[in-house]
């Protein structure tokens, strides 16, 4: 999955792309998971228009810890987590993170780490920047 999508997104560019959905199918490997991610989100230019992205993680049976690369996000307005995503610790890059973020949206994830929801919120609180902020359980 890794190198098919690397070399996909190596040689593509969706400049107009508003709108994506990702879903990650998880066993035990978490690697596999960061390089996708990696893979898909590795130059911030591929989606320079990307203001809604939605991603789901199925199924997985323990948290997996994933270096999000919201420092590629830097126009994204909505964000939701679906799922079980995985816990993000102390991961927040240096600087400005999701400057421009309108909603952010956890829909049954049993792993999201509070704490990690936490810090994001006060990272983007003293950014100025004060999001929407829903949780739901039980959404299929």
């Amino acid at each position: 999955q890794g190198p098919v999508l690397k070399t996909f997104f190596r040689n593509t560019r969706f400049p107009r792309v508003s709108t994506m959905q990702l879903r990650f199918y998880v066993t035990h490997d978490s690697v596999s998971v960061q390089d996708d991610l990696d893979a898909v989100f590795r130059d911030s230019h591929n989606f320079d228009c990307l203001t809604r992205l939605t991603l789901t993680m199925l199924p997985t049976n323990s948290p997996t810890l994933l270096p999000f690369p919201f420092s590629s996000l830097s126009r994204l307005q909505h964000l939701t987590f679906r799922r079980h995503m995985g816990y993000y610790g102390s991961i927040l890059d240096e600087g400005p993170v999701l400057p421009v973020l309108r909603s952010l949206t956890i829909e049954d994830c049993a792993f999201l780490d509070g704490d990690w929801k936490e810090s994001l919120l006060a990272r983007l609180k003293d950014q100025g920047n004060i999001p929407e902020v829903r949780v739901t359980w039980g959404a299929d």
